[in-house]
């Protein structure tokens, strides 16, 4: 009985520090955003979450600015139109979809469109939604939620 006990209680110790371990992620922070955002990119728009990296990239070797622009094909048999980029150092014109300044941490949506992917508001929105709903839950006493 007194193992049983004992046993319980490391159990219960465990999974203690097991469920409080956790970070829970500031829904306003721009660092926690700006991820949450690459993430939701990698899933739903990789040509353009490799093109944002390669930017990045280039814009911290060049110190400047650097721009992702929207390839437009001529013409598609598809349905769905392609999702291609490419990255310049020059400013596009309506082909412009993201401004990159790896220096300042700026990323300005230009020309993004909602078939680019989620905008930086729209994470952060779903951020503050799931924020939001584990307080709603902790309040309640859900099992499981600290």
């Amino acid at each position: 009985m007194i193992r049983w006990f004992i046993s319980l209680s490391v159990m219960v110790l465990f999974s203690g520090c097991v469920v409080n371990s956790r970070i829970v992620k500031d829904p306003n922070d721009r660092k926690v955003i700006l991820n949450e955002w690459f993430k939701e990119l990698d899933q739903v728009n990789i040509p353009l979450h490799d093109k944002l990296l390669e930017a990045l990239f280039i814009s911290r070797q060049t110190g400047g600015e650097v721009f992702v622009l929207r390839i437009m094909p001529e013409r598609s048999d598809q349905d769905t139109p392609l999702k291609r980029y490419r990255v310049s150092t020059k400013r596009g014109g309506a082909d412009n979809v993201v401004g990159v300044n790896y220096a300042t941490g700026e990323f300005r949506l230009d020309h993004y469109l909602a078939a680019d992917g989620p905008t930086l508001d729209e994470v952060r929105q779903h951020l503050q939604n799931r924020s939001r709903i584990r307080e709603l839950k902790k309040d309640l006493g859900i099992f499981g939620v600290q």
